[in-house]
């Protein structure tokens, strides 16, 4: 059971559970537990990592959830962290590459590091939002490792950004997140951005690597 209750907290047999992990057969709730935490419930413990021991936080609003890796940036109020993305062949050795199963034949990681805040301050004018593009190529670096032919049209949907889930997040976050209450939504800086695409600013600040002998050792 939860410590604390919410109305939109949805019990299965009176226990607070990761919904979209449970199967229900012949109207009985089926999952699985961890040794640790079945260790807990036989000793009439609340599991450390359990949603009830206050770990729930709801659902993420859709205005949130479908947001990308940059509109997740655009949206925020603080950076502490910049984003490296590196993308290589799924093939090892290529030389060119495979136009016709490139989305399938790609693989990638990303890595974060700490960002010194400070020496971005100046690109945020106070609680205007969002911010200018310019904001995304401190915060978001991306390598492409092998043949310099890639298509840069087939980059990766999680760069992009568009104009209305910017919109629609910022309405919903002043709206229902106290932090942001005080914002001014800034539509001449959203009309920056594309009505969908990748931003001009990401896609200039691509590296091309053609040593690809560091990804093949990770």
């Amino acid at each position: 059971m939860p410590y604390i209750s919410h109305h939109s907290q949805r019990l299965v047999n009176g226990m607070l559970l990761y919904n979209p992990a449970i199967t229900i057969r012949d109207d009985c709730p089926y999952g699985f537990l961890c040794n640790n935490c079945w260790d807990d419930i036989k000793s009439n413990k609340t599991p450390p990592f359990s949603l009830a021991n206050n770990l729930w936080i709801g659902e993420v609003p859709d205005e949130l959830g479908m947001l990308t890796l940059p509109e997740h940036i655009l949206v925020a109020l603080s950076y502490p962290a910049a984003y490296i993305v590196e993308l290589f062949p799924k093939k090892r050795g290529a030389v060119h590459w495979d136009a016709a199963g490139l989305n399938s034949g790609l693989h990638g990681n990303v890595s974060t590091y700490r960002l010194n805040t400070s020496s971005i301050a100046a690109m945020i004018e106070g609680k205007l939002l969002p911010p200018k593009p310019s904001i995304l190529a401190t915060t978001i670096g991306i390598s492409i490792v092998g043949p310099n032919d890639f298509p840069e049209r087939c980059l990766p949907p999680f760069l992009s950004v568009s104009r209305s889930h910017l919109h629609n997040a910022l309405l919903f976050l002043k709206r229902e997140n106290p932090l942001y209450s005080d914002i001014a939504i800034s539509e001449d800086d959203i009309a920056l951005y594309p009505t969908h695409g990748i931003p001009d600013v990401i896609m200039s600040s691509i590296r091309h690597l053609q040593d690809t002998a560091a990804v093949d050792s990770e």
